[in-house]
């Protein structure tokens, strides 16, 4: 797919898309051998618990990634060395090493045709505002200061599934 491989900025965006809102978690059986440790050195055994890898709170993490509760594509794109940069292995959508999704390329494949045939054809916009007014909620609830907020529901969906309008697009495509 030469004409996908030439979309960096719409990788950038389903990347960071996939950060904030990670659609699956990670949970694990321990191991007899294996033990968590805590910022002070403590340790954990994990055997005979379940372990969770919980991809959310590792993706906002402040301590590893800079302005995280930003939408910034724009760190998939910058040099290594840049602030901005991603942490080697702290995005975790498709999981890491022998866990790692062996469909991670043709999903983020298909997601980029996607994306690109819907966002050529129609404009998507929220509509929390119209929502909150039909269900009387003048406010909105927000968390950092975020009104599409991440919801556990079996899996990661936007708060109240996202309400959105969608219209054609008029760039004559």
């Amino acid at each position: 797919p030469p004409l996908l491989n030439q979309l960096p900025y719409t990788l950038a965006v389903i990347k960071e898309s996939l950060r904030i809102y990670p659609t699956v978690a990670a949970l694990r059986d321990g191991q007899p051998d294996f033990f968590l440790s805590g910022d002070n050195g403590q340790r954990f055994p994990t055997y005979r618990c379940i372990i969770w890898g919980d991809h959310y709170g590792t993706h906002h993490n402040p301590r590893h990634w800079p302005r995280p509760e930003e939408f910034l594509p724009e760190r998939w794109l910058v040099p290594e060395g840049n602030d901005l940069y991603p942490p080697k292995n702290a995005w975790r959508p498709f999981e890491r090493g022998p866990r790692n999704c062996i469909g991670q390329e043709l999903a983020l494949t298909e997601i980029k045709v996607m994306l690109a045939l819907t966002i050529r054809k129609f404009n998507i916009k929220d509509a929390y505002q119209e929502f909150d007014q039909l269900k009387r909620n003048p406010k909105g609830w927000q968390v950092n200061g975020q009104r599409a907020y991440m919801m556990r529901r079996g899996g990661g969906h936007p708060a109240d599934y996202y309400p959105c309008k969608v219209t054609l697009a008029s760039n004559g495509v």
